[in-house]
């Protein structure tokens, strides 16, 4: 039996273009809908450590990347922060 943390790990290790995709998704509706998204500390918050580490490395890879969110200048990971 897999833990959800194991289980996630597992998928992210299979499609990480899919895991990637999907948190920037869940990262941009959070934002909207709150105006912040911690992704990888809920996940923390939930006992899945190690997926909430790749969560946070996937959206550090976006910012290196300079993807910003839709106009919203916020910061992907941390909330209220503006992206100079």
């Amino acid at each position: 039996m897999l833990t959800p943390d194991e289980f996630f790990v597992l998928l992210d290790d299979a499609s990480p273009q899919l895991v990637a995709s999907v948190t920037r998704q869940m990262r941009d509706y959070w934002i909207d809908r709150t105006g912040e998204a911690d992704l990888p500390r809920a996940l923390e918050r939930e006992r899945c450590p190690e997926f909430a580490r790749r969560v946070r490395l996937h959206l550090q890879r976006d910012l290196c990347a300079g993807e910003r969110l839709s106009g919203a200048g916020v910061h992907p990971v941390f909330p209220a922060r503006a992206v100079s």
